[in-house]
């Protein structure tokens, strides 16, 4: 990523140099208008690239979003069984008994199969839990990659644009001279 944001700078740098090079001295105004020409194929090649580049990387950035948004409802409902669960488990262990009423026995069968699967649903929010951390550092870490390459396309796209201008400026001036 760096050694391709040097080339877009050198590249820039380039053209700068080209666009302020005057029609004077060894170089002739044609010679400047195929540089031009080239650096401007260059940069646009360069923005074409980059811009490829954050169009995927804000593809998968929405995917890792989506399957974030997923693994979390998951866990939002797992976290809506255990807690269900351990009221129920509650409810059995201490019962509330009305005045006049007999205390219900425990039944410890039942108990137990609560217990298991209470168990079960803690085991399988672990799982849930690591695929929301997994999700979660992806779509942060795609997020950060598109931070970075969004001024970096930019800067590419402008730096095509001013070279570009600069080549219909040479153009014209080259036409200038053929028309006197």
């Amino acid at each position: 990523m760096r050694s391709f944001l040097n080339v877009v700078l050198a590249l820039v740098t380039l053209s700068f140099v080209f666009v302020s090079c005057t029609t004077g001295g060894s170089q002739t105004l044609r010679e400047k208008i195929r540089q031009t020409s080239s650096t401007t194929e260059d940069l646009f090649e360069a923005y074409e690239e980059l811009n490829e580049e954050l169009f995927e990387v804000t593809l998968d950035y929405e995917k890792a979003y989506k399957k974030l948004i997923k693994a979390k409802d998951a866990q939002r409902e797992m976290n809506g069984f255990i807690s269900n669960r351990q009221k129920r488990i509650q409810a059995i262990q201490t019962p509330i008994v009305k005045e006049g009423e007999p205390v219900a026995v425990v039944d410890n069968s039942q108990l137990e199969s609560h217990q298991e699967k209470l168990a079960e649903y803690e085991e399988e929010l672990k799982e849930i839990l690591a695929e929301v951390d997994k999700w979660t550092t992806l779509s942060k870490e795609l997020n950060e990659k598109a931070l970075t390459l969004r001024p970096a396309r930019n800067a590419a796209y402008d730096a095509y644009i001013k070279s570009r201008d600069e080549l219909n400026s040479l153009k014209k001036q080259l036409d200038a001279e053929t028309v006197k």
